[in-house]
């Protein structure tokens, strides 16, 4: 009776670029699992890994900064299906996601190591975890394909000497398939 997947997730974070968590654009992964508990829906557990690219920050002379955050997630969602034709495939869906990000930086300056080579020192920041609403919509659109659209918040802080703690907000499209 469980319907599983894995999902390949693309997201847009707002204010993640200028808190330096990384890229405002990132990329999950995620396994699914759905049971139809309720009449009308079903209970879903879903678990990922989040990754924020490196984002670049020139600095003074020819030094250059890298940002980038990853984590993971769990989600506990209800999923009402079961709507009439023509919207039959169409879900709703909303529960509770927990993320977990820890956010690094690595400051070149080119040239400055002892081989003459550029010289990296890479810092990693404190991890943030927290529990939050998530609310979605998606459809089905057969049964070994499914896509949905996501808005949820998650926590970071930046790895930076003084360090800004940020609550992005987050859009992702996720394309699943099921198994």
């Amino acid at each position: 009776a469980w319907d599983k997947s894995f999902k390949l997730v693309g997201a847009q974070s707002i204010g993640a670029e200028a808190a330096h968590l990384g890229s405002n654009t990132n990329w999950a992964f995620a396994l699914e699992g759905s049971y139809p508990l309720f009449l009308k829906g079903s209970l879903v557990f879903e678990g990922g890994y989040r990754l924020l690219p490196k984002s670049t920050t020139p600095l003074s002379g020819s030094q250059s900064v890298d940002y980038w955050s990853n984590g993971i997630y769990g989600s506990v969602l209800y999923r009402h299906t079961k709507f009439q034709s023509p919207l039959e495939g169409l879900f709703l869906q909303g529960g509770l996601r927990y993320s977990s990000l820890t956010a690094k930086q690595e400051v070149t300056t080119p040239g400055a190591s002892p081989t003459g080579g550029d010289l990296k020192v890479q810092t990693t920041g404190r991890e943030v975890s927290n529990v939050g609403p998530i609310v979605g919509v998606g459809f089905r659109f057969s049964e070994k394909l499914s896509l949905e659209f996501n808005i949820f918040q998650m926590k970071g802080q930046s790895a930076e000497v003084l360090p800004v703690q940020k609550a992005c907000s987050v859009m992702e499209l996720a394309l699943g398939i099921h198994l």
